[in-house]
């Protein structure tokens, strides 16, 4: 009853607790939770935005040991963000739109050892948009609709290798479906 929920698997012995599931729960209180699956009572892991307006997290994916999701502070709006499952362990990834304005990421898909989403800028509008976790590793993938207008890229998917998503260029063409190539790792 009013809470949504995303479990991703979690092996982590050298802090203050030891488990290799846990579930995130964002609760009626709207911020980020966690339960252990095997023992204890759900614990805040960290408030986001201070006060009762809470940072409605959600949009959950896991990235190898972290959770990527969505949330919303007064300082930097609904932006993506990172958590180990620790309160030190959990941070902004980037203010994607900058200041309070709202990049609201959504529509994420993992691919390899990134995510794909969309995300919204002044400059380019809502287009699909990747991230490793870190700052630096989070950028714009590629401009579909030129300038401001949005493309609004969804249902991004990995099919044999290839990102799919669809998406709107021009009035002429409407909304058709797309491919990225994404480079090819020599690990």
């Amino acid at each position: 009853m009013g809470h949504d929920s995303s479990t991703f698997k979690h092996v982590q012995s050298n802090r203050r607790f030891s488990y290799a599931r846990w579930t995130v729960v964002a609760a009626m209180t709207s911020c980020l939770w966690h339960a252990c699956t095997y023992a204890g009572p759900a614990m805040l892991i960290r408030d986001l935005n201070a006060g009762p307006a809470g940072s409605n997290p959600r949009m959950f994916i896991a990235l190898d040991d972290r959770l990527l999701f969505a949330a919303t502070t007064a300082a930097e709006g609904e932006e993506l963000w990172r958590t180990d499952g620790s309160e030190s362990g959990t941070s902004l990834v980037s203010d994607i739109y900058a200041g309070a304005n709202s990049s609201v990421p959504s529509y994420p898909w993992r691919f390899g050892t990134d995510i794909y989403f969309r995300a919204t800028t002044p400059t380019h509008g809502a287009e699909l948009w990747k991230s490793n976790g870190t700052p630096t590793g989070t950028s714009m993938v590629y401009d579909v609709r030129i300038g401001t207008g949005s493309s609004n890229p969804a249902y991004i998917c990995d099919v044999g290798g290839v990102v799919i998503f669809s998406a709107f260029s021009t009035t002429s063409v409407g909304t058709e479906l797309y491919y990225h190539l994404p480079p090819v790792s020599n690990d």
